[in-house]
């Protein structure tokens, strides 16, 4: 944000930072104890089905060796036996369900306000990081008179994130200064 000042160039930088610390934040609010809550809904219905056939016991592993405490470690016996593979769900569900209970797919973190302005940023700002990452064919042309708002509102949803005590349980009291530090520098920054 501070080397956007002096050359609009970095703005591409700013936004791809912007959107995945928010990315991330989201996807720390949604993610429960089941681990499923930020995942896409295959991948939901995907681990559903593998627990179940565990549950019953449909599941099979067979011992591979044991670790530095002498546990035995086990592996898939089959490729049908391993678990799922994982996708998140692409960042627009993830607002979606941490702005509005009924999205949400597990117990996690409280509801998240996001005003319409914040979403309506939010889609401004997911619209950027899609262009710089998947490179459409098209000319660009971005006004920059609004990357500040757009970046302000998402600095502003990952303070809302961060003031629920569920996304970042895991943080250090150390880890958590620092974040609070980043994001008010990082307001300070916008504010030049």
């Amino acid at each position: 944000i501070e080397a956007a000042s002096s050359d609009p160039l970095n703005w591409k930088w700013a936004i791809l930072a912007m959107h995945s610390a928010l990315q991330g934040a989201m996807v720390c609010h949604l993610t429960g104890t089941a681990e499923v809550g930020a995942l896409d809904d295959k991948s939901i219905e995907a681990a559903h089905d593998y627990h179940e056939r565990d549950r019953k016991g449909l599941i099979k592993r067979v011992s591979c060796g044991t670790d530095e405490f002498g546990l035995v470690i086990y592996k898939p016996a089959t490729k049908i036996d391993r678990p799922p593979q994982e996708k998140l769900a692409n960042a627009t569900t993830l607002i979606k369900r941490l702005r509005n209970k009924d999205k949400r797919v597990e117990q996690a973190g409280g509801i998240v306000e996001v005003t319409d302005k914040e979403f309506s940023d939010f889609k401004a700002l997911d619209s950027l990081r899609n262009q710089f990452t998947h490179f459409p064919p098209t000319s660009w042309l971005i006004e920059l008179a609004g990357m500040k708002n757009i970046v302000r509102s998402a600095l502003t949803i990952i303070e809302k994130i961060q003031a629920d005590d569920w996304p970042f349980r895991h943080l250090t009291r150390d880890d958590r200064k620092r974040l609070t530090s980043t994001l008010t520098k990082l307001h300070t920054a916008l504010a030049k």
